[in-house]
């Protein structure tokens, strides 16, 4: 049995999805990590409702809504990035579909964070995780 490194992403805000692919570069291409050896493991803030159809008749909601999806896809397309650069690694990828959008800077919301939260933490398996 050889050592496994884990690193623990937690998305903090909208540009996760750069975090999520910048720092495991750094660990494998610089800091001597070695992908065959290591598990990454990504932990979302929640996952807003997309909306499916743009505004059809208001250009300012229309222009928000191509805003709204620019933001997202990062956010979405960075856990495929990192499978498709380092194939060798465990990556475990957690997190949860909101009911309704809940933006960044709504704290009367954090009772409803919280349920969400502790939902997503009863499915993260540590156990399976953490073995070699």
């Amino acid at each position: 049995m050889y050592p496994v490194s884990v690193a623990v992403s937690m998305a903090a805000w909208v540009w996760q999805g750069i975090r999520c692919t910048s720092w495991p570069v750094e660990a494998f291409e610089y800091a001597g990590f070695q992908p065959q050896s290591s598990a990454i493991v990504s932990i979302g803030t929640g996952r807003n409702p997309l909306g499916s159809q743009a505004p059809e008749h208001n250009l300012i909601a229309k222009l928000g809504w191509i805003i709204s999806m620019l933001l997202e896809a990062p956010e979405a397309q960075a856990p495929e990035l990192l499978r498709r650069q380092y194939p060798q690694v465990r990556f475990f990828d957690f997190d949860i579909d909101l009911k309704s959008k809940i933006a960044m800077d709504q704290a009367a919301n954090v009772p409803e964070l919280e349920q969400y939260g502790e939902q997503l933490a009863d499915g993260i398996h540590w156990d399976e995780i953490l073995k070699a």
